[in-house]
């Protein structure tokens, strides 16, 4: 069986071309016939299909609000509002926000500002060139501050009696702040060794942090302790020795207050108990100071080398600027540890 192609009809002059041309072939031939020449034609069809768009430029950008101010950890949501030349608004544009200084204020990728300390700086929004500019500042509001960031505490395996230590909690902003709660956090263990509790919700209180050695085998156990007030929170690192020894150092009271004035008089010396809370007789005893901050304010020393002994706490200079600086007094002997938190406050004279 053999295939026959069609005939194809052509038409004759003035006729239009048949049904099986293309419609823009036939379009092309009666605009050619009516005298339009094929560069004419195509000239105008090239304008026709390709027509470029270009955008609008931005001719201001503007911060809204244009300022801010808040407090430190405050979240601000900033927007970038565009104008053309002619007063409309633009829209659909990518904004590239920064800071000049991060030390008081950051600004992310969508515009929410974040007071970070204390100052003033500016935000800018970046738009084809254009710069729009917000002012930015930030004030301390309360702001929750502990005398040291890590405590350390001895056990015996197997003994009721609780390893504890203070720890004060203190105001590092302005303002009133209440609302304070604690909660701790063992790590490792079978059971929850560690607890932590407030004298009162308002600050200046003090963190008491307990931990149980019984139920733990012998070893190094660590855990946090979290101080919470509205605004931010304080950690403390808690590191406890479970020892197999029934020798335990101990110190009373576990934590001291010193104040005095600038250029003042210095502080009278403070004088801590240093005894034995187990069995037996703790020897070997020394004394070392952990600053947090400024240092070599303090001195420590003990009246003996084994329990029971006194350790005295003496400031060195009162020639420092106001403010409330803190260490700790690790007593170490038999094995066992204890520490006293110390917080120095030096103020301005009346």
């Amino acid at each position: 069986m053999s295939n026959h192609a069609s005939p194809v009809a052509h038409p004759g002059p003035g006729e239009p071309p048949s049904r099986g041309v293309p419609r823009r072939t036939r379009r092309l031939v009666a605009f050619v016939g009516r005298g339009l020449t094929p560069a004419l034609l195509l000239m105008a069809l090239s304008t026709c299909t390709h027509t470029n768009i270009e955008p609008v430029a931005v001719g201001e950008i503007r911060i809204v609000p244009p300022r801010v101010e808040a407090l430190v950890h405050d979240r601000t949501a900033l927007s970038a509002e565009m104008r053309d030349q002619d007063g409309n608004p633009v829209t659909g544009r990518s904004v590239r926000w920064a800071s000049l200084d991060e030390t008081v204020a950051e600004v992310d990728a969508e515009g929410f500002v974040t007071a970070t300390g204390p100052g003033e700086t500016l935000i800018t929004a970046t738009v084809d060139g254009l710069v729009g500019v917000a002012q930015v500042v930030a004030e301390r509001g309360p702001e929750v501050r502990t005398a040291v960031g890590a405590v350390a505490l001895t056990g015996a395996a197997g003994s009721a009696r609780a390893a504890t230590t203070t720890v004060a909690v203190t105001n590092g902003g302005t303002g009133t702040l209440d609302g304070l709660t604690a909660a701790a956090e063992s790590k490792g263990g079978s059971e929850s060794w560690l607890t932590a509790t407030l004298t009162r919700s308002r600050a200046p209180a003090d963190l008491r942090i307990s931990a149980q050695a019984s139920g733990l085998p012998k070893g190094t156990y660590k855990g946090t302790v979290t101080v919470s007030g509205p605004r931010n929170t304080a950690e403390v690192d808690v590191e406890f020795q479970v020892v197999d020894v029934l020798a335990l150092v101990a110190v009373s009271p576990g934590a001291l207050e010193i104040r005095s004035r600038v250029g003042g008089k210095l502080p009278d010396k403070r004088e801590i108990r240093v005894t034995n809370d187990g069995n037996g007789e703790v020897t070997g005893l020394d004394a070392e100071i952990d600053y947090e901050g400024r240092t070599g304010w303090l001195t420590a020393s003990l009246s003996r080398a084994s329990t029971p002994a006194t350790l005295t706490l003496r400031v060195t200079t009162s020639a420092m600027t106001p403010g409330d600086y803190a260490a700790q007094v690790r007593v170490r002997g038999g094995g066992s540890q204890a520490a006293v938190a110390v917080v120095y406050k030096v103020r301005l004279p009346d």
